[in-house]
């Protein structure tokens, strides 16, 4: 195995060499981290550059964690603010809302890389991505964003052995979708209801519920959902979770029993 990922990692530098001088589109979460990693190691500091989008989708603490980590790096970045929600085809929340928010995040991002003398962008996709429902690749594809791991071959699991091996901190993070995810197509997303899933996430997560979600429903209602192996302790921590969740003004909170379903929500084809 580490014959094939040490061939598949210069495959990885090849591509990032063909691309450079390259932006990469950083969330703070491990594909892109590690993404970002590799080109630092393939490329001269003044061919690379790290975008990354703060969007009221997006958890703060990944803004905090790129930030630093970056930093720590010592690879240039670059923090694009957007207000998403002016965009009314994404804030109605239809079933192609993340082509919409996609379409919408890399039209500003390719503007501002091209203002700084970058043409090509790259992201984190890898190949498990084609397998699940993501509107949003179609937008990459009519942008012409490039996908440097997916094109060596690299899965999930694969990108995570590789950014244990660069000593990613963030390695073994669960991936998390934008907070949008966890309210219901077609209803309408508003600045309040991605406030409380966030806060609500982040006090999830510091209680060790990593890879949790909060599904925003009807009348302020939230469902919890955690991994499947942290069931019995969240059920254990009831009484404290639901009164934590209406404090941050959920009126109704259930847990649910099943745990954390990837793509629960997702719009049914």
């Amino acid at each position: 195995m580490m014959t094939s990922l040490s061939k598949m990692e210069c495959d990885l530098f090849d591509i990032l060499r063909a691309a450079a001088p390259l932006a990469i589109a950083v969330s703070g979460g491990a594909d892109s981290a590690l993404l970002a990693k590799a080109a630092s190691n393939a490329l001269s500091g003044s061919d690379l550059l790290l975008l990354h989008a703060r969007l009221p989708f997006s958890p703060p603490r990944e803004t905090r964690w790129i930030a630093e980590w970056a930093g720590k790096e010592a690879i240039r970045l670059e923090i694009l603010d957007l207000n998403i929600l002016e965009d009314p085809a994404v804030l109605a929340n239809g079933p192609r809302r993340c082509y919409h928010c996609k379409k919408h995040i890399l039209t500003a991002a390719f503007r501002e890389i091209r203002g700084l003398g970058f043409a090509n962008l790259a992201d984190g996709t890898v190949t498990d991505d084609y397998g699940d429902y993501r509107p949003g690749l179609e937008a990459t594809a009519e942008l012409g964003v490039l996908h440097p791991l997916a094109e060596a071959g690299f899965d999930k699991r694969l990108t995570r052995l590789l950014a244990r091996r660069y000593g990613v901190s963030n390695w073994n993070l669960p991936a998390s979708a934008c907070l949008a995810s966890r309210i219901p197509c077609d209803t309408p997303i508003t600045t309040e209801a991605l406030a409380r899933i966030a806060e609500a996430e982040e006090y999830l997560t510091n209680l060790g519920f990593q890879g949790c979600r909060v599904r925003h429903l009807d009348g302020e209602a939230a469902s919890v959902e955690v991994p499947r192996p942290r069931l019995r302790r969240l059920f254990k921590l009831r009484d404290e979770v639901v009164t934590a969740l209406k404090s941050i003004g959920f009126k109704q909170v259930s847990l649910n029993p099943n745990g954390y379903a990837r793509g629960a929500m997702n719009p049914r084809k």
